[in-house]
């Protein structure tokens, strides 16, 4: 009996050893806290042995904070998010695949059509998933909705004023509302062949060709916006914001409660979905089949097709969203709202800028005094943001993302 309790004891030991060893192995970053100082993060390609610093920070372990460091928060990069899904350790949304994954070239379609047609190769999965998260949500009607994919919306927008342009069979302009995202503007200036930029407010002589971007909801706002040219047959809506994590507070419901929107044009994008940036994944639901059919040319032009590596990762993530009923969007409802209460009370206190556009959303659009520059205000108190002079309005005006890492932010 003692052999026997003495070698089952030895077998359990060895069990628990195994089922550690190899639960670090699937997720041996849960740790980074540790190993980073809670200011960098390690990855797969150092096997999990080298920290990479956020901004601010240095040393083997992140340890430093930098002498006169500038607390980067310009730009659109979800970094929060990251947080999330570096503590799930759940499988689903793990998109590891073997090595020989959709080796060869997909070159079926870079269009799906609606969900009463047959889709080919990952297609069919990458529908059910695109359709599945917007059912669950409920912010989009899919019926009867071709998609587009690409690598970004970036990408699509590109896609969307050649598709217009093309289906017009002549040159059109692009106009938006300011302050207005600027990739807008940069892709009508640079293809001049379909599309040309004109910001102008007074285009009714021509309304019904102009195409026109709006931004639902706004960046870098937050508002909801409806078209100034309504009359116009080219309204793309860019919604990639249009989740609940920057939308709703984190006592609300958080499925079924956005509007459903029923656009010609609506698009959508991985990055401000689940904060997956780097994976460069977008659609876009379109009603028009020429339209759609002229988008799906252009990525096929661009760059042959989307990647399936993406489109997979795409179709994990979105299944995770689902099965994990919203937990993402609790979390990010959340901390938006904790870090704008928290910005509030600072803010509330003081008379230098004035706040712009709403609570609870993905960026802070400050005003400063008149004829101050508010970048360069910012900046000589070790904040970049982004001048308002990039989204079509004036100096006086600011951006500030508010979802970077946790470091940064307590640094901001």
């Amino acid at each position: 009996l003692t052999t026997m309790r003495f070698s089952l004891t030895v077998v359990f030991i060895l069990f628990i050893a195994i089922c550690n060893c190899k639960l670090s192995n699937i997720n041996p970053h849960l740790k980074f806290e540790e190993k980073c100082n809670g200011q960098g993060i390690v990855y797969s390609d150092s096997n999990f042995k080298k920290c990479e610093c956020f901004n601010c920070f240095s040393g083997p372990n992140c340890e430093n904070l930098n002498e006169n460091c500038v607390v980067d928060v310009a730009g659109g990069n979800p970094s929060l998010a990251q947080e999330f899904w570096e503590n799930n350790t759940s499988p689903i949304g793990q998109s590891e695949s073997l090595s020989y994954y959709r080796s060869p070239y997909e070159l079926s379609s870079n269009m799906i059509l609606p969900n009463d047609e047959p889709a080919m190769a990952i297609t069919q999965y990458l529908r059910t998933a695109i359709f599945n998260i917007h059912e669950y949500v409920g912010n989009a009607n899919t019926k009867d909705k071709y998609i587009v994919f690409g690598s970004g919306v970036t990408q699509l927008i590109n896609a969307m004023a050649y598709a217009c342009a093309e289906v017009e069979g002549i040159t059109l302009p692009v106009f938006a509302q300011v302050p207005y995202f600027s990739h807008y503007k940069q892709w009508a200036e640079f293809n001049k062949l379909n599309n040309y930029w004109n910001g102008s407010y007074s285009q009714y002589d021509h309304q019904d060709n102009v195409i026109e971007f709006v931004t639902y909801p706004n960046n870098p706002t937050g508002y909801l916006r409806t078209p100034h040219y309504s009359e116009s047959k080219y309204q793309v809506h860019d919604m990639v914001y249009y989740w609940p994590s920057w939308m709703q507070k984190s006592n609300e419901t958080y499925v079924g409660t956005l509007p459903m929107m029923d656009e010609d044009i609506m698009m959508f994008s991985l990055s401000k979905l689940s904060g997956h940036g780097g994976t460069r994944f977008g659609w876009a639901l379109i009603k028009d089949v020429n339209v759609a059919l002229k988008a799906a040319e252009y990525i096929s032009i661009s760059n042959i097709h989307t990647s399936v590596d993406a489109t997979h990762r795409a179709i994990r993530i979105m299944e995770a969203l689902v099965e994990e009923e919203g937990r993402f969007f609790k979390v990010m409802s959340s901390l938006m709202e904790s870090r704008w209460n928290r910005l509030m009370e600072i803010l509330n206190n003081q008379n230098k800028v004035t706040v712009e556009g709403t609570q609870n959303f993905y960026y802070l659009w400050l005003s400063c005094k008149e004829g101050i520059d508010c970048f360069n205000y910012f900046y000589k108190g070790g904040i970049k943001g982004e001048s308002g002079l990039g989204f079509g309005t004036t100096q006086e005006k600011i951006r500030i993302q508010l979802t970077v890492r946790s470091s940064d932010f307590e640094l901001f």
